[in-house]
């Protein structure tokens, strides 16, 4: 019974669908335009021709290519004649997307040369990603205060200038002068830590480096009653994990918090402050004794490790009260892997600080923008006590557009202004919509962004 029910089973089936006629065998030898596959088309360091756009499109239409995508790049081969941008290389575009539509290819422009991601010579320093930055000064009133504000350096505009009372214990460190510094495996210039100058380098004995720990021992010289830690990496690129300690008053040493230190390499584009400090905040802690322990020392995969060993411009220990991992919450510094973990961006609720005049009421943030004139000095009758005055100032993140040759790079456009976006767009892609008739360019089809590593902007 069992073999006859399968018989009629099979017999039913087979009946139930018309013949097939070979139609996969014949959609897989021609397919249909809808289906055809689609390929990046890279204009390598500005070898191109005539000649050699002509073939590569005749190779394509040849094995059914049915969209190709340029993309004008750079790599490490022999550099063209053809330099990017110059009109012999608009006419090879142009000649590339009529050729194109003779053979029934569809063609995209990558919005920009290079394939990340939306910049060139167009941009200038005013129409390009910008971020906040903060240059700060202490006064004690009451007095008239009349100087000259520090400036960011090189292209900048200013945004505000705020006075608040400095908070308690504000700049309140340890320093070299009466603390006691010191390290395992033995390490040189450990003063260079804690002497208020981000310019003295300690370097990461290569020990230690080797071992994959060090040890770093902090005595301030009496009970310091720390509440935030910053720490601002060398320049040379490296990523550690960090765990502060404090010992309490059995002798024993407790674990404040742990965190990871990182500073990125300065050709990959994760954001403008590469040097800023990892600062990390928890419940205030009153010790004679902390220790940092560094462990798992490692470097950027994609460069491995630079000449010259990794390490540290300063310390600061303080006793007052930090924003946890400011940095990054500014998007001054992102995630140093092109894919984020799942939790790059996730941070734990702080701790409070331990008491109110650690805070900055918002109410008390005075905007004495209307006092700076424009050469940059202020003009402002300051209250009694101690005030922090911050001009505050917005300046090119530095991103540009790559991997290209020089003369198709630039800095990277605004992206927070529609404005601009279209200023960009009009200044590349327009060209082509400008120089073209629309019944010479059918085959234009297509405007790729590719992909996405220039860092943030804040501003």
């Amino acid at each position: 019974m069992k073999k006859l029910a399968l018989f009629f089973i099979f017999v039913f089936l087979s009946n139930s669908f018309p013949a097939a006629k070979n139609d996969l065998t014949e959609g897989f030898q021609s397919p249909p335009e809808s289906i055809k596959p689609w390929v990046y088309w890279y204009w390598y360091s500005d070898n191109i021709s005539r000649e050699g756009i002509t073939k590569d499109l005749q190779a394509m239409s040849r094995i059914g290519i049915g969209t190709a995508f340029i993309g004008n790049v750079a790599n490490s081969g022999e550099i063209g004649k053809v330099k990017a941008l110059s009109d012999e290389w608009w006419s090879m575009v142009r000649h590339a997307i009529r050729k194109a539509g003779r053979y029934g290819i569809d063609i995209g422009l990558f919005n920009c040369p290079g394939w990340s991601q939306s910049g060139g010579p167009w941009i200038k320093p005013d129409q390009t990603m910008r971020y906040l930055t903060i240059n700060e000064i202490k006064v004690q009133g009451p007095k008239a205060f009349h100087e000259k504000l520090a400036a960011p350096a090189g292209a900048f505009q200013d945004v505000a200038v705020l006075a608040f009372p400095a908070p308690a214990f504000d700049g309140h460190v340890v320093d070299k002068a009466a603390a006691k510094i010191t390290g395992h495996p033995a390490a040189e210039n450990l003063a260079n830590l804690i002497d208020h100058d981000r310019s003295t380098i300690f370097q990461f004995p290569e020990k230690a480096i080797k071992e994959g720990a060090f040890t770093l021992d902090i005595r301030p010289g009496s009970p310091f009653a720390a509440q935030s830690l910053s720490i601002y990496p060398a320049p040379v690129q490296f990523t550690v994990r960090c765990e502060l300690q404090a010992q309490n008053s059995s002798g024993a040493f407790e674990t404040v918090k742990r965190f990871q230190l990182f500073r990125p390499p300065k050709n990959f584009d994760i954001g403008p402050m590469y040097d800023a400090p990892t600062t990390i905040s928890f419940s205030r802690v009153t010790s004679k004794h902390f220790r940092l322990v560094f462990h798992d020392f490692a470097f950027h995969p994609f460069i491995g490790k630079f000449t010259g060993a990794p390490g540290i411009a300063e310390i600061e220990l303080s006793e007052s009260a930090k924003l946890d991992h400011y940095i990054e919450k500014q998007l001054g510094k992102m995630f140093w892997m092109p894919l984020p973990m799942w939790d790059a961006y996730l941070w734990a609720k702080p701790d409070e600080p331990a008491s109110a005049g650690m805070m900055i009421p918002e109410k008390k943030i005075k905007d004495i923008t209307k006092h700076l004139h424009a050469d940059g000095v202020l003009d402002w009758q300051v209250p009694a006590g101690e005030w922090v005055i911050q001009r505050v100032s917005m300046i090119p993140t530095g991103a540009k557009n790559s991997p290209v040759l020089p003369e198709g790079q630039g800095f990277e456009v605004d992206k927070m202004s529609r404005e601009l976006a279209a200023y960009h767009f009009n200044s590349y892609i327009g060209k082509v919509l400008r120089d073209m008739p629309a019944a010479e360019r059918k085959a234009l089809k297509y405007v790729v962004i590719d992909s996405y590593e220039k860092g943030p902007q804040n501003w």
